[in-house]
């Protein structure tokens, strides 16, 4: 779920104006400081065609509301079809093929403008790259690029009358496109009824809900609330850093979340007791690894190989004789 998962970890961010002091190229920052914001000001309804690795190519309905509700439905290929909705309380991910949907607290919940603005301008340089047009509508170009070889260059593509992404390539060191999206429709109607924003799963669904009310200032807090000890290493890959810290102590599952962020991209990392053929999923793209009974799965849109490096350094740290990953990714 590239467009998503891209959608929803940065145009929920309310950066503010920390960001305009990030970036040297001065109208690549405010068209990326009004991304970042998610600031429209209209109703948006776009279908969206994406690529993404493993998942080939979809199609995806997204609508958005002025003050920033989200619906996004996969449409095609029938086997990913699901609903996500987050509505600045709760964001609800259905699958209905898996006969469940998971309850989690909204995105929005990750603004976090102190640690995030000095991470984008540790981590990225922003600069203009000219203009295109997309289904008939002007956009310019903004190309974010990690200080990290490894870690593909961003190009957004953005409407230049409302500053809505319009498409996106996220483009390896051989000039490859590893993931994109690129809206095919798009209209900006008057109003969007509350309704929209409202999932109802059909009877016999499995309701799970993650709750991360229990948020952690240090992560030694953890132990005692999970039951086990968690692992996390010291240094984690590509300039991401722990941005929070949260235990859920459903009565079935005691799940360790770790939300990080390199300032621009999030990944997640959950950590819990590894059940004999138990089936969890997010309808996000996703690695895992499992340790001694303790399951750690690492989820973001950054490509296979790059959620494995992230993966590495907590084996590592599980087993100090797991062999190591190379040092230019900061281990």
């Amino acid at each position: 779920m590239v467009t998503t998962r891209l959608l929803k970890a940065v145009s929920l961010l309310v950066i503010g104006s920390l960001v305009a002091t990030c970036f040297a190229d001065d109208r690549a920052e405010k068209l990326m400081a009004k991304y970042l914001r998610g600031d429209y000001n209209v109703n948006i309804v776009a279908i969206v065609k994406e690529t993404s690795e493993g998942n080939g190519t979809q199609r995806t309905k997204i609508q958005r509301s002025k003050d920033g509700k989200i619906r996004e439905t996969v449409l095609a290929p029938l086997h990913l079809q699901g609903e996500y909705v987050d509505d600045g309380r709760e964001y609800k991910q259905y699958l209905p093929d898996d006969g469940y949907m998971l309850i989690s607290p909204s995105q929005a919940l990750s603004h976090d403008i102190k640690l995030r603005s000095p991470l984008i301008e540790k981590n990225y340089t922003l600069k203009m790259d000219g203009s295109s047009r997309i289904i008939g509508r002007r956009c310019v170009t903004v190309v974010a690029t990690s200080r990290f070889n490894e870690v593909p260059i961003l190009r957004y593509h953005f409407d230049e009358a409302t500053g809505y992404p319009m498409a996106m390539e996220t483009v390896a060191n051989d000039g490859s496109i590893v993931n994109s999206f690129e809206v095919t429709d798009i209209k900006f109607p008057a109003k969007l009824d509350d309704s929209t924003f409202v999932i109802e799963p059909v009877a016999g669904v499995k309701i799970v809900h993650y709750d991360e009310t229990n948020c952690l200032s240090r992560l030694s807090d953890a132990e005692p609330k999970l039951g086990f000890k968690p692992i996390v290493p010291k240094d984690i890959p590509f300039g991401f850093e722990i941005q929070r810290i949260s235990v859920s102590t459903d009565s079935r599952y005691r799940i360790l979340c770790l939300k990080l962020t390199d300032g621009l991209q999030r990944a997640t990392v959950y950590e819990w007791t590894y059940v004999q053929n138990e089936k969890i999923t997010t309808g996000e793209a996703s690695d895992n690894k499992i340790w001694k009974g303790l399951k750690i799965t690492v989820v973001a849109d950054l490509g296979s190989s790059l959620r494995q490096s992230f993966l590495q350094p907590f084996l590592v740290r599980a087993n100090p004789q797991f062999p190591g990953i190379v040092t230019s990714i900061g281990i």
